[in-house]
């Protein structure tokens, strides 16, 4: 779905985007925030919500 939102995942895979989020915060010691877009009937449900919490739970 990223990919179809966002074809910019092609070049910037989201596993990598949040390695790369990790090694800032610890690098940096500052605390990142995260912005999602629901958009009604694609991604507002709460698997996607799940996912998402889970993906950068532990940054």
């Amino acid at each position: 779905l990223r990919s179809y939102l966002m074809p910019v995942n092609n070049l910037y895979p989201l596993p990598d985007l949040i390695e790369a989020c990790k090694n800032y915060a610890e690098k940096t010691k500052r605390q990142i925030t995260f912005e999602y877009i629901l958009i009604k009937g694609l991604n507002d449900s709460l698997v996607y919500a799940d996912k998402l919490a889970n993906s950068i739970l532990f940054i």
